[in-house]
């Protein structure tokens, strides 16, 4: 049995919200741990950060929504 449009709608931005919260999330974390090092650092350490905090969220909401 198919899921309702509504259902739908909330599916997605639920996923849109946990991918949000984990970009900025794991971003965030990236840039502390890099700041240490330098401005380069903290940049790059964000970047990587805020790419795993796509996939945390998307994999989370995956995991959740199904």
């Amino acid at each position: 049995m198919g899921h309702s449009p509504a259902h739908a709608l909330l599916s997605g931005l639920s996923m849109k919200l946990l991918i949000f919260v984990g970009l900025n999330v794991f971003g965030a974390l990236g840039w502390w741990v890099g700041e240490r090092f330098g401005l380069v650092t903290a940049f790059v350490l964000s970047g990587v950060g805020t790419i795993f905090g796509v996939f945390a969220g998307w994999w989370t909401a995956r995991q959740l929504l199904e």
